[in-house]
């Protein structure tokens, strides 16, 4: 189970069924998010539906960490962890450039090699260096990179990789 799509500056809710792995009575659950920003929510125990529920807002659009514990008096136990992309408040100016880091330097890194980098794009500079000063494998091996982790931050779930032992 994964987090909702979550919206900044919006509420969301996240229910996670009692049962075996999440006790109930004599518990506190708290969902605890960090990334730009840190977040604790405790939930609510619905008991006619027997699910946790948490209910917040995260103001800051971003990729966020989160852990779900359960906590009583001899101590805590994790639940749930993972990542979390919080996204951008639709309701916000429409200006806001929500690409990654990843993808804007690419559109630079292609522009400089079709030879067709505004000004702006010119004066951009890598750990110090411009732009302008790498040489062409340089910047298509830099072309590589940024692709690359372009695939990786789009990826939504995990690949099964999956092997098979055979006797020799």
């Amino acid at each position: 189970m994964s987090l909702p799509t979550i919206h900044a500056n919006f509420a969301f809710e996240h229910r996670v069924p009692a049962g075996l792995s999440t006790p109930a009575i004599g518990y506190t659950a708290t969902l605890i998010i960090n990334g730009p920003s840190e977040y604790s929510f405790n939930a609510a125990y619905d008991a006619t539906t027997s699910t946790w529920v948490f209910n917040g807002v995260v103001a800051d659009a971003g990729t966020y960490r989160y852990a779900i514990t359960f906590n009583n008096v001899i101590g805590k136990f994790l639940y749930e962890s993972g990542r979390a992309d919080v996204l951008a408040d639709p309701t916000a100016a429409l200006d806001t450039d929500i690409r990654s880091f990843a993808e804007r330097t690419l559109e630079i890194v292609e522009a400089v090699l079709e030879k067709k980098a505004t000004k702006d794009q010119l004066s951009y500079s890598i750990a110090g260096r411009s732009i302008t000063k790498y040489s062409f494998k340089e910047l298509m091996d830099l072309r590589k990179q940024l692709r690359l982790e372009i695939s990786l931050e789009k990826k939504k779930t995990p690949k099964a990789i999956i092997y098979k032992f055979t006797r020799g």
